[in-house]
């Protein structure tokens, strides 16, 4: 358990921190809205700017969600197939 961290738990690690950096550049690209409503173009390249920022923020989630969703998978996998050794070794005694 607190051994050698899994592929998994790795790629977990550097998406949180991947979110966690492209909320901030979200957060710092709102707060620019009304810099940008100067002009129709300005306000146009930031619009653009929030919709990216926006979209690798819920690219993020996704990834993590898919992560997270996979490791338990996997931890249940390995709970029900030491739970079928323990049965099979218990029918031999």
């Amino acid at each position: 358990m607190f051994g050698k961290k899994s592929d998994s738990d790795k790629k977990l690690d550097a998406a949180k921190v991947d979110l966690a950096a492209a909320n901030a550049k979200l957060q710092k690209v709102i707060a620019a809205e009304d810099a940008a409503a100067n002009s129709s173009d300005m306000y146009a390249q930031w619009r653009s700017a929030r919709d990216d920022a926006d979209a690798d923020v819920r690219r993020l989630e996704k990834l993590i969600a898919t992560i997270q969703a996979g490791a338990q998978a996997l931890r249940e996998h390995e709970a029900a197939e030491a739970m079928n050794k323990r049965i099979a070794a218990a029918r031999k005694q």
